[in-house]
C-alpha cells in the first residue's frame, strides 16, 4: 500500500442545498447510484494506506456511510471519522484531520480532498497516481472565487474575490491538495481570517510563496461544485453518465441494459418495472425501486432505494431519493425530492415560468438565478402533500411538512410546515 494517507472534508452542515440537508450531511446525498462521499473514498483508497473524515454535523449518518460504502467495495484502506468539534474553517478541518494521521502513521504526503464536489473519475485518479500537488479548474467567474496565480507553471498565491476585470487567472483551488506532513506545522501557525475561520486556502498561500505548487489544470466544465440544489441535479446527470459509460457494475448490484428511446439505462437487480412502464435512458432506477404500470421516467432521473413512480406518473431529470412515492397520475421534472417524501395523487410539480425567463430560487434568504430555464421543486425529507397539489418553479417545501389537498404552492415553505388552503 501507498506511504500516502488522506483528508477527506465532510463536515459542512450544506446550507445552501436546504431543504434536503436538514434531514442528512451533503456528503451523504448520492450522484448517480451512490452517495456523494463515497465515489471520494473509493478513489482515494486506491492510493492512501489511511484516510480520515473530518466530520462534525450529523456525524453518525456520516460513519454509518462511510462504513455501508467500505463494505459494499470492500475498500482496502483504513478508514477513520473523527469529530472536527468546534467548527473553525477548512484549515482547522485538515488539522484536525492531519494530527489523527500523524498520530498513527508518518505519510511521505497527505492528500485532501472536499467531498461536496464532483470531479471525474478518470481526472480523480490522474491527479492522485502523478505527482501533482493542486487541482485547478477554470471557471466564468473566477472574481466569486479565491484566484490562483501561477508562475513558472508553479501555484504561488491564491487571490479571495478579485473585483472583476482584476483577476491574476480564471483558475480556482477544486477540492484537491497534496501536502507535506511538515507543512502540517504551517497550518498550526494560520491566524484567524476576517470571517473568524482558519483558512485552507491560507496554506495554499504560504506553501505556494515557500516552494510553490504543482497544478493539475482541469478542461473547462469537468468540476463543478455541489453547492445548491440546480448543481445537484447536474451532477446527478454527469454521474449517470459517467456510469453507464464505466458499465456500473463494479458490485455486479446493477445492469446496464437499452431503454425504450435507444439510450442505455442503469437497473438495480431488485428494481420492478411493470407491464407498460417506460423509461427514456440515460436514467437509473435503483435497489428496490418500482414502476408501477404506465409510468414514464424520461432521461436523466435517478430513482433511489424503495422510491415509487405510480401509475401513469411521468418522471423527467429529477432525483428521489429514498422511499420516496410518487404516486398515480403526478409529474416530477427537474426536481429533488427527498427521502420517504409522499405525494398525493395528482401532485404536479410546474418547472418553467409562464415568462419564459430563468427560474429563481432562495438560497440562504436570497432570491438568486438558477441559471435554468426549467427547474421545479426542491422537497425535504418526510414532507407530504395532498392530492391535486400543484407545486410552482422553483419553490422549496421544507422536511415534515404537510401541503392540505388543493393547494398552489406559489413559496417557499419552511421545516415543520403545515400549509391548508381555502376551498
Amino acid at each position: 500500500m501507498s506511504d500516502e494517507a488522506a483528508i477527506l472534508l465532510a463536515a459542512g452542515k450544506g446550507e445552501r442545498l436546504r431543504p434536503i440537508t436538514s434531514t442528512r450531511p451533503k456528503p451523504s446525498i448520492p450522484i448517480g447510484p451512490e452517495p456523494i462521499i463515497c465515489r471520494h473514498l473509493k478513489a482515494l483508497s486506491k492510493k492512501a494506506s489511511l484516510i480520515t473524515v473530518v466530520a462534525s454535523y450529523m456525524k453518525d449518518v456520516i460513519i454509518r456511510v462511510v462504513r455501508e460504502c467500505a463494505e459494499k467495495y470492500k475498500l482496502e484502506a483504513a478508514l477513520e471519522v473523527v469529530d472536527q468539534g468546534q467548527e473553525l474553517g477548512t484549515g482547522h478541518a485538515v488539522l484536525v484531520g492531519a494530527r489523527n494521521i500523524l498520530d498513527k502513521i508518518n505519510p511521505h504526503s497527505i492528500i485532501v480532498a472536499y467531498s461536496d464536489t464532483y470531479l471525474p473519475i478518470e481526472r480523480y485518479h490522474q491527479f492522485l497516481e502523478g505527482d501533482y500537488e493542486i487541482l485547478l479548474s477554470p471557471v466564468e467567474s473566477p472574481w466569486e472565487y479565491g484566484v490562483v496565480e501561477i508562475e513558472n507553471n508553479l501555484v504561488r498565491n491564491i487571490i479571495e474575490k478579485p473585483p472583476k476585470g482584476e483577476e491574476p487567472s480564471n483558475l480556482v483551488f477544486s477540492g484537491l491538495l497534496r501536502i507535506s506532513a511538515a507543512d502540517v506545522n504551517i497550518l498550526e501557525k494560520l491566524s484567524l481570517s476576517p470571517r473568524g475561520e482558519y483558512e485552507l486556502t491560507d496554506l495554499v498561500t504560504r506553501v505556494g510563496m515557500e516552494r510553490g505548487l504543482k497544478p493539475l489544470v482541469l478542461k473547462a466544465n469537468e468540476w463543478m461544485d455541489i453547492g445548491r440544489p440546480w448543481d445537484l441535479l447536474e451532477a446527478n446527470n454527469r454521474a449517470i453518465v459517467e456510469c453507464i459509460q464505466n458499465n456500473c457494475e463494479e458490485t455486479r448490484e446493477f445492469q446496464v441494459r437499452e431503454s425504450d428511446n435507444g439510450k442505455p439505462f442503469i437497473i438495480h437487480k431488485k428494481a420492478v418495472i411493470e407491464k407498460n412502464s417506460t423509461v427514456y435512458g440515460p436514467a437509473i432506477v435503483g435497489d428496490t425501486a418500482r414502476l408501477k404500470p404506465y409510468a414514464f421516467i424520461r432521461d436523466y432521473t435517478t430513482l433511489h432505494e424503495g422510491s415509487v413512480a405510480g401509475a401513469h406518473t411521468e418522471i423527467k431529470n429529477s432525483i428521489l431519493l429514498e422511499h420516496a412515492k410518487v404516486p398515480h397520475q403526478s409529474y416530477v421534472g427537474d426536481s429533488i425530492i427527498g427521502e420517504h417524501v409522499n405525494l398525493g395523487a395528482s401532485t404536479q410539480t410546474a418547472n418553467l415560468r409562464f415568462d419564459d425567463k430563468p427560474v429563481k430560487m432562495t438560497v440562504k434568504g436570497k432570491r438568486v438565478s438558477t441559471g435554468r430555464r426549467k427547474m421545479g421543486a426542491v422537497i425535504g425529507g418526510y414532507a407530504k402533500t395532498g392530492i391535486g397539489v400543484l407545486i410552482y418553479p422553483g419553490v422549496k417545501i421544507g422536511s415534515y411538512s404537510i401541503i392540505y389537498p388543493g393547494c398552489r404552492v406559489a413559496r417557499d415553505v419552511p421545516d415543520n410546515s403545515i400549509v391548508k388552503c381555502d376551498g
